[in-house]
């Protein structure tokens, strides 16, 4: 298969072994069983799929594309086991910095609308669109002014001072369009702002991670790949955060990054891993013990980018 990247139109290069969607699903059983329709709907998309990296601005894709539908997200949201909407997340935090400045912004996918929660005291006007239907009657239910796929949102172009979306990039089909999109509701000058999982972060250690593969992530991420996006659609980056190490997710480095970095080959290999890894567990409980949720010198899941719409 010969395909291009949708940013910068370079031959994209294989990156992994084919993946089958019904295998994904067959997984996916360990931490929420979807319904026979609901995976019907993606195999309907692909029964397979490949990952593939650009050698330019390493995007990765997966291709053929298959994308989480409404149906996927409502049934992870309305799973109690499964804590999928975060009320509180990093990225809200970085991004409250950008409201200070702003009068009027939106969200784009906004899910119950936790993040214009916090936003609309600061601002004359938070809004935001939302295409899982249980999502948008949460936020709606809390008197926040939110969309759904039924509203004109070409009333909306040149608006707003600023415009977020958090960790839905990854999830879309057209990743370079939806981005376009973002920057219609933006005034000149204005600011689109855009968190997702970082790929050249503790991500890139994970492989086969159900959560970072189809139906829930179609491409991944990195600051390269944003720079090369930047210089697509004439855009400049004024900010970049890195997300600190949620010490919740230690496993990215106690687990992950050192099955990565030491292998099992030999008896001396083996010893190495065994007091690297009994270290890294006496150093992450110690810093839980006296409260710390986080380590700033270490890189957690996500990046967050600013870029500034040129002025017309």
């Amino acid at each position: 298969m010969s395909c291009v990247c949708p940013i910068c139109s370079v031959e994209l290069m294989p990156a992994g072994e084919t993946i089958s969607v019904a295998g994904t699903f067959e997984r996916w059983k360990t931490i929420h069983e979807f319904r026979h329709e609901v995976m019907q709907k993606h195999l309907d998309q692909s029964p397979v799929t490949n990952l593939y990296r650009c050698p330019d601005c390493l995007l990765e894709i997966y291709l053929p594309a298959v994308i989480g539908t409404e149906s996927f997200y409502r049934e992870l949201q309305e799973d109690t086991a499964f804590s999928y909407y975060r009320e509180d997340k990093w990225d809200f935090d970085e991004a409250l910095k950008e409201v200070q400045s702003c009068e009027t912004i939106m969200e784009i996918g906004c899910g119950p609308g936790s993040f214009l929660a916090k936003a609309k005291p600061h601002v004359k006007r938070a809004c935001g669109t939302e295409f899982n239907e249980s999502a948008l009657q949460v936020a709606r239910s809390n008197d926040l002014e939110v969309y759904g796929l039924e509203a004109d949102v070409k009333q909306f172009q040149d608006s707003f001072d600023a415009v977020f979306s958090f960790h839905v990039l990854e999830h879309v089909q057209d990743p370079v369009g939806f981005v376009r999109e973002m920057s219609s509701f933006v005034k000149p000058g204005g600011k689109i702002c855009i968190s997702v999982p970082n790929q050249g972060g503790p991500m890139k250690n994970i492989p086969d991670s159900l959560m970072n593969m189809p139906p829930h992530h179609a491409t991944h991420w990195q600051l390269k790949t944003f720079s090369a996006l930047a210089v697509r659609l004439n855009f400049r980056i004024v900010r970049v955060a890195y997300e600190p190490l949620l010490l919740e997710n230690h496993s990215y480095y106690s687990h992950y990054w050192l099955n990565q970095r030491v292998h099992d080959g030999t008896a001396a290999h083996r010893m190495l891993k065994r007091i690297l890894l009994t270290f890294m567990q006496w150093f992450f409980a110690t810093l839980m013990k006296f409260k710390f949720k986080s380590f700033a010198p270490l890189r957690g899941q996500a990046i967050y980018v600013v870029m500034k719409k040129q002025e017309a």
